[in-house]
């Protein structure tokens, strides 16, 4: 488990935005702060498949007992971004928040990274919310954390072990996108549920914000083995979120006041969901994430459980299931099961001639008491990982299936909803809209501003500040009769204007 150690650091962070795509977004951005007279430097870069417009869907059980799963119309996010810094093994989300009486960008930072040898993560010291007065920095904490001893990461090891040798090719070496869809339990749902207030709209908001999160940090590990065999990315193309109990029910039982369910009954029933649902027809691999205890025989020390050599199967055996508990353990654990569906083994000298207590991604278990020499191993891929990776990889390339699953990476954006002749504020009005930003209790203020001026100012009430502040209004929003906002006007609602 990932412990924060009690060396804090509450300190100001300064962002540089280097540069910027033709589309405004940061491209190139330089994090910088001071700690113990001691300047730290990370140099992140934007990641274009980290998205967090990534579609996002629920389960509804019909009548029939059949299930569906149904979009959910979420606003597409402008203001936040993915960023990895390789060197210092940094995967971060940064929050641009745009002010409204300047031409400036105040920003906020929460990711985790690497310095002197030792996991740190960042976070903003506090919420920051949209408002009028500048802020010209963000004071963010930095915490040191370590992995703390758990007694065992068993894995259910079942499939195809490939023998063969990987080949050494003079070929170019060919970039594999692994095209991944997270499945949230109905637990995890819930965690989310009580953090936002039951408020559904931001609850779905800020799962998809979550786990386009995780896997960014997923990403970052696949994209740190430096090796000439195999050049793999991994990408989150969709979200499925299982709402309700029944529409994917398990069997929780209670040991020690935590509630648990067994890890190898979660796979077995997410295979099948799978296959039934087809959910590989547009995706590589499905992961699920839980938010209860995952056990094993009864033994809470499971962390996560997969299927061997089963990435890009078409039978439903193309999924691992993740117990998630919190950011840099699921990441961790996440990217140690996605290994399992790429065939690694664990690292032991009985199967290969890696040993588990150098402690690199896929060691049989987590430890904290690494020596200097292997300090950095916990989040990197042994040689003998790497070999099967490239050994599995050469093998799916060398099929039809195999090539299309890998190198045919899937677009979010067909499934972003087709609204037609409409714009998003006609679907999403501006009390909504408020409530998008400010959470349940806010609500569009229209005593003492005009109508007319909504576009340029849609005034939100935040119950923290107890006040009202101004935002964008989404295009379409309707400001006068017979009239929305396009580009910052009031305009007449024709699409032909």
């Amino acid at each position: 488990m990932l412990t924060l150690l009690p060396e804090v650091t509450s300190t100001i962070v300064n962002v540089n935005v280097l540069s910027r795509t033709e589309g405004g977004i940061p491209d190139r951005v330089q994090l910088t702060y001071t700690k113990d007279s001691t300047a730290v430097e990370l140099n992140l870069e934007h990641v274009p498949h980290a998205t967090l417009n990534v579609p996002v869907h629920t389960v509804k059980t019909l009548d029939s007992g059949q299930a569906r799963v149904e979009q959910e119309l979420l606003l597409p996010s402008q203001d936040i971004h993915y960023y990895q810094d390789v060197v210092n093994g940094a995967a971060v989300q940064i929050n641009e928040i745009k002010l409204f009486d300047q031409h400036k960008s105040t920003f906020s930072v929460k990711g985790h990274f690497h310095h002197n040898g030792e996991l740190h993560s960042i976070a903003p010291a506090q919420r920051f919310r949209r408002q009028s007065s500048p802020v010209a920095n963000v004071r963010h904490v930095v915490k040191k954390a370590t992995l703390t001893n758990i007694s065992g990461r068993e894995i259910v090891l079942q499939g195809e072990i490939l023998e063969r040798e990987a080949r050494q090719s003079s070929k170019p070496l060919e970039k594999v996108m692994i095209d991944v869809l997270a499945v949230v339990d109905h637990s995890a749902f819930r965690r989310f549920e009580r953090q936002c207030h039951h408020d559904r709209n931001l609850t779905l908001q800020k799962i998809r914000e979550h786990y386009t999160f995780i896997v960014n940090g997923v990403d970052l590990m696949y994209r740190r083995i430096n090796s000439t065999l195999v050049d793999i990315r991994i990408k989150l193309v969709k979200i499925i979120i299982i709402e309700n109990y029944h529409d994917f029910p398990l069997h929780f039982t209670h040991q020690n006041d935590f509630k648990q369910v067994e890890g190898f009954d979660v796979l077995q029933k997410l295979s099948h969901f799978v296959k039934s649902n087809n959910l590989t027809e547009h995706s590589d691999h499905v992961m699920m994430f839980v938010g209860t205890k995952l056990s094993d025989d009864g033994s809470p020390n499971l962390l996560g459980i997969s299927w061997l050599s089963s990435m890009c199967s078409t039978n439903g055996s193309s999924v691992s299931v993740v117990e998630d508990v919190q950011d840099y353990e699921v990441i961790l654990t996440a990217a140690h099961e996605l290994g399992h569906s790429l065939s690694a083994q664990h690292d032991n000298w009985l199967t290969n001639d890696c040993f588990g207590f150098d402690y690199f991604i896929m060691a049989p278990y987590e430890s904290s008491t690494t020596a200097e020499s292997n300090r950095f191993n916990p989040w990197m891929f042994s040689d003998c990982s790497i070999h099967y990776f490239a050994t599995f990889i050469s093998f799916l390339l060398e099929t039809d299936h195999g090539r299309t699953c890998l190198t045919k990476s899937v677009s979010v954006s067909p499934d972003i909803p087709d609204l037609k002749d409409k714009y998003f504020g006609q679907v999403m009005p501006p009390e909504q809209q408020c409530r998008n930003t400010y959470g349940k209790g806010s609500y569009h203020c229209k005593v003492g501003y005009k109508s007319t001026e909504i576009c340029i100012a849609l005034y939100c009430y935040d119950p923290n500040k107890m006040s009202c502040f101004p935002q964008k209004a989404l295009s379409g929003t309707e400001c006068d009769k017979g009239k929305i906002c396009r580009l910052g006007h009031c305009a007449d609602n024709d699409h032909n204007v």
